[in-house]
């Protein structure tokens, strides 16, 4: 097993753990939650929403992925927060992470793939590079994730993976594909994957951002009120978890009129820019 003092000097080049950097808070104790909630890819505002939120209600947070400033500045008010600053895709790098979780805290209770495209969709023809890049990046990585985090959680006899994707990928916007591709994708893994390879206490499903805030907005306010409300749900089971009345209706009528869903998503999103 890692122990963690192993991780502090993790910017040596002559150590042989791949994960960059581990920062460890020197915040007073507080009561904790005993859930351990890992989020991989935490680095849009809903997710730093979300982080904080989590942080606030006591549960322990594991974050894999870029830091960004706004995450690292929490590592300071919070001991229950262990930022890991390293490549997820890359095997030995998610295996480092998962072993120092799971040492410090003794195990993964709840694992939060944050699956959201960039705020401002890159525009032109989408060439084979782009899609595998696009795909790589929005399916294939959360599903490795998934994948090594699925035995430890089968072994605790418990767990829940949210996979956090934009609403908007419902919608039929032109020129967003690969994007809305990959994420309708991860739709699909959310529902046949529990069918066939999950139970035994293990859950799967899917988690939307809100469409008051999902690329419609620039108020930073509304992104953190979605990372609040989605933190209101993170123990929860059901297959669709919709912050808000209005992402609700707006998945309900995108299922039914895609055309439709598109031309209006297409005007908030130029709205938003």
């Amino acid at each position: 097993m890692i122990e963690l003092q192993e991780a502090r000097d993790l910017s040596r080049p002559e150590n042989l753990l791949k994960i960059n950097a581990i920062f460890e808070s020197k915040a007073e104790p507080v009561v904790l939650s005993r859930e351990v909630i890992m989020v991989c890819g935490g680095s849009s505002k809903t997710a730093l929403g979300l982080v904080s939120s989590l942080l606030n209600k006591g549960f322990r947070i594991a974050a894999l992925g870029p830091i960004k400033d706004d995450l690292s500045s929490l590592n300071s008010q919070f001991p229950n927060l262990l930022l890991l600053s390293g490549d997820p895709g890359d095997s030995g790098e998610l295996r480092d992470a998962l072993d120092l979780i799971v040492g410090r805290w003794g195990g993964i209770h709840v694992l939060v793939n944050i699956i959201c495209p960039p705020e401002n969709l890159p525009r032109g023809f989408p060439t084979m590079e782009r899609a595998r890049e696009c795909f790589e990046k929005l399916f294939f990585i959360p599903l490795k994730v998934t994948l090594e985090v699925l035995p430890q959680m089968r072994k605790q006899g418990t767990g829940i993976v949210h996979n956090l994707i934009s609403p908007l990928c419902f919608a039929l916007i032109p020129g967003t594909f690969p994007f809305s591709a990959s994420e309708r994708a991860v739709e699909a893994l959310s529902f046949s994957f529990p069918s066939g390879f999950l139970g035994n206490g293990v859950y799967m499903n899917l988690m939307l951002e809100s469409i008051l805030s999902g690329g419609t907005t620039k108020d930073d306010s509304k992104f953190q009120e979605t990372g609040e409300k989605l933190s209101r749900a993170i123990l929860v089971r059901k297959s669709v978890i919709s912050p808000d009345l209005p992402t609700g209706i707006f998945l309900f009528l995108s299922r039914r009129f895609p055309f439709l869903m598109g031309k209006i998503a297409t005007k908030l999103l130029r709205k938003a820019l």
